[in-house]
C-alpha cells in the first residue's frame, strides 16, 4: 500500500492549486555547498546558511544502501527538513523575501524561530555522529540571547539536549546499517530496515518539536488564522511521528504542494479562502480540526494514537488514513477526524518494537 502512496498524491496534485512550490527550496543552488564553504562559522539566522547545514547533513548521510543508488538520494528522510524550510521561505513564513534575495531572519518570527531548532539540532547530532565537520561555530543571535534558549557558539548545553542526542542516535544508526540492505530492502516505511531508521528519525524530530515551545511567545505576532494553523501544523507532526511517516524527497515535496502558499491573514476563513483551492482549504481545516480534537480531549487523543501505533500493520493503516485525509477532497474533514479517532481507540494486535 505504501509503495503506491506517492503515485496517488501525484495524481491528485493538479487539483491542488496553480501556484506550485519549486522542486527544491528557494535559493538552494545559490546556498553554500555545506558548512565547509562557510569556513566553520554559521549564522543560523541566515536562510542560506541553514540550507548549507542541510546540504552538509545530506552529504554526510549519502552512503546508505537504501538511497545511495539515486544521485540525489531522494529516499533519504533528511530531505524532509530542507523541503519544509523551503516551503516556509516560499510562503513568506520566515518574515523574509527570498524572491528579492533576502536571507536574514529574526528570532521574533515564530516560523523562523521554530525552524532554528530543526536546522541546528540535527546538525549538532550529525556532529556527534561524526558525519559532518566538527569545528562548527554558531554566530551570535541577532539582538542577543538573554534567555539562553539558542546555541550561540555551540554551547555545551545544546550538545546535551535530548533532541541532539536523538539525532546523533539516528545518524549513528544510518552509519552502522549503511550496508545492511537485503534483496527486499526499500526506502519505504513498510521495509523493516527503513522502519527502524524512521523510528529513530522521528525520535529526533519529535524531541526537536518539543523544543520549539520556546518560540511560543512569538505566536501572538501572527494573525489569528495563522496562529491556529501554526499550532495545528505542529500538532499534525506529533501525529505523523508515531506512524513512522515517510518524509523522503518524493513524499515531502508532493504533500507540501497541498500547503497554503502564503501566510494566513485575519480576513481568511479556513475552508473558504478564495485564492486557495479546495484541497488547500480542506488541508487547513483538517490540521486545525485535529488540533481542536486533541485539545478538547486534554491530549488524550494523541496519547491513544501513540499507543495504537504498536505494530507495523497499524502504522501502515494509519499512514494510509492520514494520506487519504490530506489528499482526497471527497472525504469530509469531520469524517477524517472520526476515522482517526476510531482508529486510535480501537483494539490493536500489538507486536514488540
Amino acid at each position: 500500500m505504501e509503495r503506491h502512496t506517492s503515485t496517488i498524491v501525484l495524481l491528485l496534485l493538479p487539483i491542488a492549486g496553480a501556484l506550485l512550490l519549486p522542486p527544491f527550496p528557494p535559493l538552494w543552488n545559490a546556498a553554500p555547498s555545506g558548512t565547509v564553504a562557510l569556513n566553520g562559522t554559521v549564522n543560523a539566522w541566515n536562510y542560506t546558511h541553514r540550507l548549507a547545514m542541510y546540504k552538509q547533513i545530506l552529504q554526510g548521510s549519502a552512503g546508505h544502501c537504501l538511497w545511495k543508488s539515486n544521485p540525489q538520494q531522494l529516499g533519504n528522510p533528511v530531505w524532509g527538513l530542507p523541503l519544509q524550510h523551503g516551503w516556509q521561505a516560499f510562503s513568506g513564513r520566515l518574515c523574509i523575501n527570498t524572491s528579492k534575495g533576502e536571507t536574514g531572519m529574526q528570532p521574533g518570527c515564530w516560523w523562523a524561530c521554530a525552524n532554528y531548532y530543526f536546522s541546528v539540532f540535527p546538525y549538532l547530532g550529525a556532529v556527534e555522529a561524526g558525519i559532518v565537520p566538527p569545528n562548527l561555530h554558531l554566530a551570535a543571535t541577532p539582538g542577543g540571547d538573554p534567555t539562553g534558549q539558542f546555541c550561540d557558539g555551540q554551547l555545551p548545553g545544546c550538545r546535551m539536549h535530548p533532541a541532539v542526542r536523538n539525532w546523533a542516535r539516528f545518524f549513528n544508526t544510518v552509519q552502522q546499517t549503511s550496508s545492511d540492505c537485503t534483496a527486499g530492502s526499500e526506502p519505504t516505511p513498510d521495509s523493516p530496515l527503513m522502519s527502524m531508521l524512521m523510528s529513530r528519525y522521528w525520535d529526533g524530530h519529535t524531541a526537536t518539536l518539543n523544543a520549539t515551545a520556546q518560540c511560543n511567545a512569538h505566536l501572538s505576532a501572527l494573525s489569528h488564522p495563522e496562529q491556529a494553523f501554526g499550532r495545528g501544523w505542529s500538532n499534525l507532526v506529533s501525529f505523523l511521528g508515531p506512524t513512522r511517516f515517510d518524509v523522503n524527497y518524493t513524499m515531502s515535496s508532493t504533500l507540501q504542494q497541498l500547503l497554503p502558499y502564503r501566510t494566513l491573514v485575519d480576513t481568511d476563513t479556513p475552508g473558504r479562502i478564495s485564492d486557495m483551492d479546495q484541497a488547500t482549504n480542506r488541508g487547513i481545516l483538517l490540521v486545525e480540526a485535529l488540533d481542536t480534537a486533541n485539545d478538547k480531549s486534554g491530549g488524550f487523543f494523541l496519547q491513544a494514537w501513540q499507543n495504537a501505533m504498536c505494530s507495523e500493520a497499524a502504522r501502515e493503516q494509519a499512514r494510509d488514513a492520514i494520506n487519504r485525509g490530506l489528499t482526497d477532497v471527497t472525504v469530509l474533514v469531520e469524517d477524517t477526524i472520526k476515522i482517526l479517532w476510531d482508529f486510535a481507540f480501537s483494539t490493536k494486535n500489538c507486536t514488540k518494537p
